[in-house]
């Protein structure tokens, strides 16, 4: 982190601290915050040693400068609708001296072919909301409602925009709610999009999986590694598993970027915070 960069809080937002202290995040304290779902798509991509990769929907950058921080990729492009969140986002980008490997790109991705080459990207990430408008009540708070319901753009959206991005044989991971899984394979076969890695997330060994972490590839064959499940609390109580705290207090990132020798590696331990269950 660049400790020469003073800290831009306005009114309203928190300056939280993540990852063992490896990365500064600002954000909303009423507004959008990222959640459990970021940390765990950020632990399941797989980004290679220089390649261009593009989030869509990046909101305040977390998972942007995660892969900035511990992966030796080329750039990270982050593409947001929200003039506020795309604020946001910038300022923790300078925040985190992370200006040289992630820039930001602000507009809708139902207008992909503006903002972005097609053909481009070796890896493209997305966590997209997963209600239709129709599903329960919207929220109020403008920043909320765009990030879970899908009044500005829906899965079909998300996907053509993924396709247009991505190389031939690139790669496009997500997390989805585990119950939409054959909607999902649908949609991703009328884009010649395959399903490549899977993994179920379940609350308890006891319960259903509720999420789904997916890896396509454009132009793929049919072959499919499905992941052992990952499970987020233990069977009793509220405590996490040791899999999922480890990727909380970033023990997780940083043995990745050791093994990949990014020039970037933290070795910083510390706690854990700043996110919404």
């Amino acid at each position: 982190m660049d400790k020469n960069i003073p800290m831009k809080i306005k009114p309203g937002e928190t300056l939280d601290v993540i990852l063992g202290d490896s990365l500064q995040l600002i954000q909303s304290g009423s507004g959008y915050r990222f959640s459990i779902d970021a940390l765990l798509l950020a632990a399941f991509v797989e980004p290679r040693k220089g390649e261009r990769v593009a989030e869509l929907g990046t909101g305040s950058g977390v998972i942007a400068l995660i892969i900035a921080r511990f992966f030796p990729v080329r750039e990270v492009i982050g593409i947001e609708v929200q003039a506020s969140l795309l604020d946001r986002a910038g300022r923790n980008i300078r925040l985190n001296g992370l200006a040289d490997r992630v820039r930001l790109v602000r507009g809708d991705i139902k207008r992909i072919r503006r903002l972005a080459e097609g053909g481009g990207f070796d890896l493209v990430i997305f966590n997209p909301p997963f209600r239709s408008a129709r599903e329960g009540r919207i929220n109020p708070d403008p920043e909320k409602a765009v990030a879970r319901h899908q009044l500005r753009a829906g899965l079909r959206e998300f996907l053509d925009a993924a396709f247009f991005l991505l190389r031939n044989s690139g790669r496009l991971d997500f997390i989805y709610p585990a119950a939409k899984l054959a909607e999902l394979i649908f949609e991703l076969r009328r884009r010649r999009l395959e399903i490549k890695r899977l993994r179920l997330v379940h609350s308890r060994k006891s319960t259903p999986g509720v999420l789904a972490l997916v890896e396509a590839r454009k132009g793929a064959g049919m072959e499919l590694e499905i992941l052992p499940p990952l499970y987020l609390f233990q069977n009793r109580g509220n405590k996490y598993t040791r899999e999922v705290r480890e990727i909380i207090n970033g023990n997780y990132f940083r043995r990745r970027a050791r093994k990949l020798k990014s020039p970037l590696a933290p070795f910083i331990k510390g706690g854990m915070g700043g996110f919404n269950r």
